[in-house]
């Protein structure tokens, strides 16, 4: 049986292993709809430079998941501002 996943924030180090798991994602949702789920030959490596960039901004969120060691998951998220009709201003919002 294998241990409890650990959940912590993804570092700028990790942007090659949330790239491999965004592939897998990817690859996953490509067989559901390929119409919607088409991107670039290159989209692992932009999204490696992406998160490279973006780790560590305020305003922005990347979480690793492990099981004895080993990536198993992730979710990347933000904060973003709303229109200002609405009250407090801000939204946070779940990417991948």
């Amino acid at each position: 049986m294998s241990a409890a996943p650990t959940i912590r924030a993804a570092s700028k180090t990790d942007s090659r292993v949330l790239a491999e798991l965004w592939s897998a994602m990817a690859e996953q949702h490509r067989g559901y709809d390929q119409s919607v789920w088409s991107w670039s030959d290159d989209a692992p490596q932009r999204w490696r430079r992406e998160w490279s960039q973006q780790i560590g901004r305020r305003g922005t969120v990347a979480m690793l998941a492990e099981t004895n060691d080993r990536p198993v998951g992730f979710i990347s998220g933000c904060v973003t501002k709303i229109p200002a009709v609405f009250e407090g201003g801000k939204s946070g919002k779940i990417l991948d």
